[in-house]
């Protein structure tokens, strides 16, 4: 439940109570492709949105799921997935899906602490 106090200039006061639900399918506002040739910058990096706009501290790996190795991880939010295996230091192969995870530290109340997802590597 989400709780707005105001004061208006004259001294009067108003409150309101509004109960609202996220979706059980929000997974971090995360895309689910991304072309790190692209030259549109929105669309040649992934990083799930919603980290981009809070400030909390969390952990993300890219998961290769041919083998389970970690092709990439980050703990900063301006630190996106450039497409780049960390393994071979090559772009990680195309047309295939990878796993993505997160771990939120210090989520808000109620939240998830683990979020995970998949995004293909166009």
């Amino acid at each position: 439940m989400c709780k707005v106090e105001t004061t208006n200039d004259n001294g009067c006061r108003g409150k309101v109570s509004e109960t609202f639900y996220v979706s059980d399918d929000y997974n971090l506002l995360a895309v689910n492709a991304f072309e790190p040739l692209s030259q549109d910058t929105r669309k040649s990096v992934f990083i799930p949105y919603a980290l981009t706009q809070r400030n909390t501290p969390f952990k993300m790996i890219v998961i290769d799921p041919s083998d389970g190795g970690i092709v990439f991880e980050t703990s900063d939010a301006q630190m996106p997935w450039d497409g780049v295996d960390k393994r071979n230091g090559k772009l990680a192969e195309t047309n295939k899906a990878y796993i993505w995870k997160v771990n939120i530290t210090k989520p808000e109340p109620g939240e998830k602490v683990d979020y995970i997802g998949t995004v293909v590597r166009m």
